[in-house]
């Protein structure tokens, strides 16, 4: 019973199904505006506004490590390996600060020039 019935469908209901949904219409078109979330109005303002983001995510990424380093220090209690770590920290998330928007600020300079602007 269960080889005739994988027999009829393989020669006759999957053909079926197969030409039924190839014969159908095309679904019209409906005319549903979608919002833009960024309200961007080009892909260059798309770019400007995630590296505005990214910079955040930075920004509060170094302040977290400020305060720890910070903390670490205070809280080193003369310890010169832990001093020296922690102040270590502090001298390398100021100096990636520095980098992080100095480049920033060749990047806008260059694009600032390509665009003519």
């Amino acid at each position: 019973m269960q080889n005739y019935f994988m027999n009829f469908i393989k020669k006759f209901a999957l053909p079926i199904i197969i030409i039924t949904i190839l014969t159908l219409p095309p679904f019209p078109a409906s005319a549903v505006s979608i919002p833009d979330p960024l309200n961007a109005a080009d892909i260059f303002e798309v770019a400007a506004r995630f590296i505005q983001a990214v910079l955040g995510l930075v920004g509060a990424f170094a302040l977290f490590n400020f305060i720890i380093a910070g903390f670490g220090v205070i809280l080193s209690k003369g310890n010169p390996e832990s001093l020296k770590k922690h102040k270590d920290t502090l001298l390398w998330t100021t100096m990636g600060i520095f980098i992080l928007f100095a480049a920033y600020a060749w990047i806008s300079y260059i694009l600032e020039k390509l665009s003519g602007g």
